[in-house]
């Protein structure tokens, strides 16, 4: 099956289009047929045949790999074979739609796929070539549950030994006094030419590593027959396409460039000379084809140790370093040394050329040093990052090769030394492990190149990019690499291939604003302006320049691995999500609050182009005694406020010109020419202000008085309350009020059973409030002194020897409770619509800092008592008798109490009776 559903359908549709072409016409000679067949199954992008698995119960997809393994299996052999240009073409297509696989699925699950199908069923038709008619052999039709198993597995089951055991036998059946080489000799003379074709090509892609493999794990497969595997044997030690493969190594081993992709090739090399890692690191059994194969040994390792590495960055010394791991370890140098061939002058010459890369390394960081320190912070700051990134790169990339250099000293000091025993290097180590052949057979030889690389900087899998998305994928070869876990990719940097306008919420952002910024980015990215300013992003103008500063840029546009199924693709757009975060958050809404202060610099700018020279001396002064102390608005306003009682007369509020004159005390003789002064401005008030406010503070109070300082101390506490911080906790609130202003606030038991709650020794609240030792009830009482001391309306009078907080007839205590019923009203205003009475109700009391409580009480014989409380409010109550007391009917009632008490708190006409502990809803 498919993993994308288009290609399902697109895969259909091609081969029903091609079987129906050759239901209706003769086919066998048509080539124009033949490359339309190859460019619509192998050719096609939206077709990967990886995707295509059996599986049973699924019609389609049982089609789909039907249609395929009969349209190109090995039924077609006898066809492509007749021309061999379109046997080259089809061949060529092969490997391609491999390299061009997109396929993400396990090794595993891809081993059963309608490619891999195909892949050796071609390798097994082609490597033995019958005699007989082959039509024989291609009448057969291959169905996946019928594919013959061989009877020991392969890595990719190319190879399949009751193939060629069937072919060996036969050619062996007709002259058995053959020696086995004679048999070799005719199995290599009949073997298909287009199978060494096949072979090179290969050899040519990213499936050289495997196919290599294969053959030495088929060849070096235990077999019954003893002559066939001395067949099998002989044919690894000449290889029919040993020319071309040898041709192939030399040719890239001088022309490949000096880039981190040579591991890739250097693995197919050790690959195939290093067969004794398939037969349990026997080197005896493996000789003849050491022997047989010298020139893969000692030409490719000259032409190895010739080339020039490339060693700018740390990964390419890592590399050298599992170069030099492999090609030094036991078993090789036991190797070299059956070989005669001596490895000593390579590896000085590498050491001296390891010596130049660090004297050349060291001059190129002098310098880049050099040009940074010319460099203002400025610069290195917005200009120079990708210099420091080089520069750190090139120290680390230094100390490896020291270190590199360091361990190879020592590995060639210790060989001579101990002859006995053999050097290797450990890589990302400072020091050297020097082990015995046997044990470097065991701990070592069983890894492949990449299993060298220290382990916490594994290689990069084989992948290829996307050109749409810019994702990393893996090729077949990649895959096996993840496999062996011994590749893997860096994941690290996948977030950067993410629009930061939709990534997912950061824990430095503020999640409301969030929110808030991206519906706006939204709408602004709408508008004609942005739009304009997106499509000039790459221009070279200023509107470029703007665009590039102001908008974020184009998405994808780093290369990371595939991580996500979703890729998101967007043009440079505004992001104001950027402000949400703390680190731009914080720095924003400090500037914005230090602008609501006032400093002296900013002052001159504040003076009116009306205001004469003494005017804004009197109101400068006035402002530069209190900027400290108020906002800047409230302080503007208070010192005009001030100028226009001196210079004008100007009569406002009594509460408020008290306060005005005390704080411009000693200010208003400064000004030279000023013609009014306090006492005169006292005698210029109007009589009718002046008795209205005597009327309604009940008594005459001076100005020096106890009760109008209290007022006094009202007013300030009242200006303060606007700069608390929002959202804090009422009892957190009262204590920073009073702490600021030096006041203190107390609750006081009365001997009416009462409480009084005092702030600067006058009473604010007074009536039955709730037990102390909960801090709901601290909360709630807190709220409501707050709510008292923010009124405008409410004023302070001396009673009975105390001063108290009035508003006409409504003291304290009328205060409080009335508060008390304004929170119960609000509660059945803003609880939900959904749910139980119960649960309803108790949410609106929760907002109103008012908890629901559910009281049981035992009463006398089988009764129970229950009542529905919010603090000290008892709002319903029940009794319930002897065959009520059961759970289900207590549910009952208690919703039935709940539903009693949202209708009376709706009326909005209730009362609330005092008690002794407390209040009962009327």
């Amino acid at each position: 099956m498919d993993i994308y559903d288009s290609y399902l359908s697109h895969l259909s549709v091609a081969c029903n289009e091609l079987l129906s072409r050759i239901q209706n016409q003769s086919y066998a000679l048509d080539t124009y047929f033949l490359q339309s067949a190859i460019d619509h199954i192998f050719n096609d992008s939206q077709i990967d045949l990886l995707s295509v698995l059996p599986q049973s119960g699924i019609n389609d997809s049982e089609d789909e790999y039907s249609q395929v393994v009969e349209l190109i299996g090995t039924n077609s052999i006898s066809v492509l074979e007749s021309n061999t240009g379109i046997f080259e073409y089809f061949i060529t297509s092969f490997c391609r739609h491999l390299e061009r696989s997109s396929c993400t699925f396990p090794l595993k699950v891809v081993e059963d796929s309608v490619y891999m199908k195909l892949l050796a069923d071609y390798v097994c038709f082609m490597m033995p070539v019958n005699d007989e008619n082959p039509a024989i052999v291609t009448t057969k039709k291959i169905h996946p549950e019928s594919t013959m198993r061989s009877s020991y597995s392969t890595p990719l089951n190319l190879l399949k030994e009751t193939r060629l055991l069937q072919e060996a036998l036969r050619r062996y059946a007709l002259c058995p006094s053959s020696h086995s080489i004679r048999t070799l000799r005719t199995m290599t003379q009949s073997i298909s030419p287009h199978f060494l074709t096949f072979i090179c090509i290969l050899v040519r892609s990213y499936c050289s590593l495997f196919v290599l493999k294969e053959i030495h794990v088929f060849v070096l497969a235990e077999s019954e027959d003893f002559n066939f595997s001395q067949s099998k044997l002989q044919l690894q030690w000449n290889a029919p396409f040993a020319d071309e493969l040898f041709d192939f190594f030399l040719s890239l081993f001088t022309r490949w460039p000096p880039n981190p992709s040579f591991t890739n090739l250097f693995d197919v090399w050790v690959t195939w000379i290093r067969p004794w890692r398939y037969c349990g690191n026997d080197l005896q059994r493996v000789m003849p084809f050491i022997l047989s194969n010298r020139r893969y040994y000692i030409e490719l390792s000259d032409a190895f140790w010739r080339r020039k590495f490339s060693l700018s960055h740390t990964q390419d010394v890592e590399n050298l370093t599992s170069y030099i791991c492999i090609l030094t370890s036991p078993d090789m140098l036991e190797v070299y040394e059956a070989l005669e061939y001596n490895l000593e002058q390579n590896i000085f010459n590498l050491m001296n050329f390891l010596e130049e890369s660090v004297d050349n390394l060291s001059l190129k960081m002098l310098k880049g040093e050099e040009k940074l320190g010319k460099a203002s912070w400025f610069q290195r700051t917005f200009f120079c990052v990708e210099e420091e990134l080089l520069l750190t790169e090139q120290k680390r990339t230094l100390e490896a090769l020291e270190k590199l250099i360091m361990n190879a000293g020592k590995a060639v000091l210790d060989g001579d030394r101990h002859e006995s025993q053999n050097f290797t290097f450990a890589p990302g180590t400072n020091r050297i492990t020097t082990l015995t052949c046997n044990e470097c057979r065991t701990n070592t030889e069983n890894n492949s190149l990449s299993s060298f690389l220290p382990p916490s900087r594994k290689q990069v899998p084989d992948y290829y990019v996307d050109s749409a998305t810019k994702l990393m994928y893996l090729t077949p070869l990649g895959r096996k690499q993840v496999a062996r876990g011994t590749h893997r990719f860096d994941y690290s940097k996948c977030s950067k291939a993410t629009p930061p306008i939709i990534a997912s919420l950061r824990s430095g952002e503020v999640w409301w604003l969030s929110r808030l910024l991206y519906r706006i980015s939204r709408a602004v990215n709408r508008t004609r302006f942005i739009q304009y300013l997106s499509q000039s992003y790459e221009d070279s103008t200023v509107t470029g320049f703007i665009a590039r500063v102001v908008l974020d840029p184009e998405y994808p546009n780093v290369t990371v691995p595939a991580h996500s199924a979703i890729v998101a693709f967007q043009k440079p757009c505004l992001n104001l999500r950027y402000f949400a975060c703390y680190r731009n958050l914080i720095p924003v809404s400090v500037g914005l609050l230090m602008d609501e202060f006032l400093d002296e610099s900013s002052l001159d700018r504040l003076r009116a182009v009306h205001e004469s020279d003494e005017q804004w001396k009197l109101r400068r002064m006035f402002i530069e005694r209190h900027m400290a102390d108020y906002p800047k608005n409230r302080l503007l306003c208070l010192a005009q406020i001030f100028c226009n009682m001196i210079s004008l007369g100007c009569t406002y509020n009594q509460e408020l010109m008290k306060t005005v004159k005390e704080m411009g005390s000693g200010l208003c003789e400064a000004p030279k020419g000023s013609k009014r002064t306090f006492e005169r401005e006292n005698v210029k008030m109007p009589a009718p202000k002046k008795s209205k406010f005597d009327l309604k503070s009940g008594t005459g109070i001076s100005e020096d008085s106890p009760c109008a300082l209290k007022r006094k101390s009202f007013m300030l506490i009242r200006a303060q309350l606007t700069v608390l911080e929002k959202g804090t906790e009422p009892l957190i609130s009262l204590n920073q009020l009073t702490s600021r202003l030096k006041y203190k606030w107390e609750l006081k038991n009365l001997e009416n059973g009462k409480s009084a709650l005092l702030v600067n020794d006058v009473t604010v609240l007074e009536g039955i409030l709730p037990a102390w030792n909960d801090n709901d009830a601290k909360n709630f009482a807190a709220a409501a002194a707050l709510a008292s001391l923010s009124r405008e309306d409410r004023e302070v009078r001396a009673k009975g020897g105390k001063f108290e907080s009035w508003k006409g007839n409504c003291g304290p205590a009328n205060f409080y409770t009335s508060y008390v019923v304004d929170q119960l009203k609000l509660a059945v205003k803003v609880m939900p619509t959904n749910g139980t009475a119960f649960d309803k109700l108790e949410s609106g009391l929760r907002i109103v800092r008012m908890p629901l409580r559910y009281v049981t009480e035992r009463g006398t014989g089988w009764e129970q008592k229950i009542s529905i409380n919010a603090l000290n409010v008892q709002l319903a109550s029940a009794v319930l008798r002897k065959g009520e007391c059961t759970k289900s009917r207590e549910k009952e009632r208690k919703e039935d109490l709940a539903a009693l008490v949202i209708q009376r708190l709706s009326e909005f006409d209730f009362e609330l009776i005092p008690s002794n502990s407390g209040y009962i809803l009327s």
